[in-house]
């Protein structure tokens, strides 16, 4: 299993509003506001490069290469949709996935518990 599974699966949680991978940094979420790290070892140039061919289209390393950065759309099982924004910093490519927002479970107010 590659080890983007763990973090899409963690994308899949209640309140999750971004996941952001960036070279020598764990992967981290945005959940409810508040920014965590997913685990403690950092993501290589390999890995994350691995993730973007195995998820963007062709076009969208064309544009990172050419540009330094490009977006698009990611549907994860169908039913979980990210706007995915590419960057290339010093030769590396990192991600913003930005789950969408009819996708996201709302939190539960005081009023409704």
């Amino acid at each position: 299993m590659p080890w983007w599974t763990d973090v899409f699966q963690a994308a899949l949680s209640p309140g999750v509003e971004e996941v952001t991978l960036a070279v020598g940094r764990p992967p981290q979420l945005r959940q409810w506001g508040h920014l965590s790290s997913i685990s403690s070892q950092p993501l290589s140039a390999e890995q994350t490069q691995r993730l973007f061919e195995a998820i963007a289209p062709p076009m969208v390393w064309r544009k990172v290469r050419t540009l330094g950065q490009a977006e698009f759309v990611y549907s994860l099982n169908h039913t979980v949709g990210f706007t995915v924004h590419c960057f290339q910093f010093r030769g590396r490519v990192g991600m913003i996935l930005r789950r969408s927002p009819q996708s996201m479970p709302q939190k539960r107010g005081a009023e409704e518990e």
